[in-house]
């Protein structure tokens, strides 16, 4: 029969329910697909809900939750965690992510071969690629340097600011480019996985609960790495679980200026716990587990 593990996937959707299809099929057609999948909704309009509906009909392990407003991502993901911990409370894992993503026939087979790993960490980040190939994880092996937060920082000051900084970004990206991704070969402890997915463990449910929803949107990677490293952990990356990503799908078409200000309004917050200057909070757990490991 070949390897197996139980395992739930939960996504949200907004405005864009021809993405949601393409997941689920992907999904429900590999070799080893989930027990249960639940979509959470996350109150979009009535067409799109009705397209919704029309894209799962026919699909029995396929639950949908509409939520009566916009609560945001994390808080999205964890309606949906809940209601899969009702419906299926004995899953070895619950994979958490966005509505955009396509996953290869042998995904469910590449986590079931790594159920070991799986279970003795809290969170894992998958291999993530656009559907043009651009590879997005790891998408932060160490925290970023003082300077760059000092760049970020200014690119919350202003939409106008923000705009130039990512207009300067795309001409110099060749020698400015964090080189994290580079490494996408090398399974370890990293700070940051893409929040595009996350595979989250039984340790996970059992001692966390859920995920971390102190922002809307934006910046939930930090915040999730922030919270596990409360339980003396980080974010473990394996690049043999591959998901397919259609980079900003789930945001396409939410305006610039308003995921500018979403962006503001997490990056203050994550200031709330990042000093301007000197060691991250979390460099020394990263070093202990990196070092231990190797």
């Amino acid at each position: 029969m070949g390897l197996y593990m139980k395992y739930v996937f939960i996504c949200t959707n907004y405005n864009n329910s021809h993405y949601t299809g393409p997941a689920v099929d992907t999904l429900l057609s590999g070799d080893a697909p989930p027990a249960l999948i639940v979509v959470v909704d996350n109150d979009s309009r009535q067409d799109q809900q009705d397209e919704l509906r029309r894209l799962v009909s026919g699909k029995p392990t396929v639950d949908l939750l509409f939520s009566e407003k916009n609560v945001g991502y994390f808080a999205g993901l964890n309606l949906g965690l809940h209601r899969a911990l009702e419906l299926m409370p004995d899953a070895d894992a619950y994979i958490v992510g966005n509505n955009d993503l396509e996953f290869p026939a042998d995904f469910g087979v590449q986590v079931a071969k790594r159920s070991a790993t799986i279970a003795e960490r809290m969170v894992v980040a998958p291999n993530i690629l656009t559907v043009t190939g651009v590879r997005q994880n790891p998408h932060a092996i160490r925290p970023i340097s003082s300077f760059r937060g000092l760049v970020l920082d200014g690119y919350a000051a202003s939409f106008n600011l923000a705009r130039l900084l990512t207009l300067f970004a795309k001409i110099t990206h060749r020698f400015t480019r964090r080189k994290d991704v580079d490494n996408h070969h090398a399974e370890g402890f990293i700070f940051m996985g893409l929040g595009a997915c996350y595979i989250l463990s039984r340790r996970f449910i059992d001692k966390v609960g859920e995920l971390p929803a102190e922002v809307f949107l934006m910046h939930e990677e930090f915040f999730l790495s922030r919270r596990i490293s409360e339980e003396g952990e980080a974010i473990y990356y394996i690049p043999e679980i591959v998901v397919y990503h259609h980079d900003h799908g789930s945001v396409g078409l939410v305006s610039s200026r308003l995921i500018w200000s979403y962006w503001r309004d997490s990056h203050r917050r994550y200031r709330r716990y990042v000093p301007r200057f000197g060691k991250h909070p979390v460099t020394d757990l990263l070093d202990k587990l990196q070092n231990r490991r190797n």
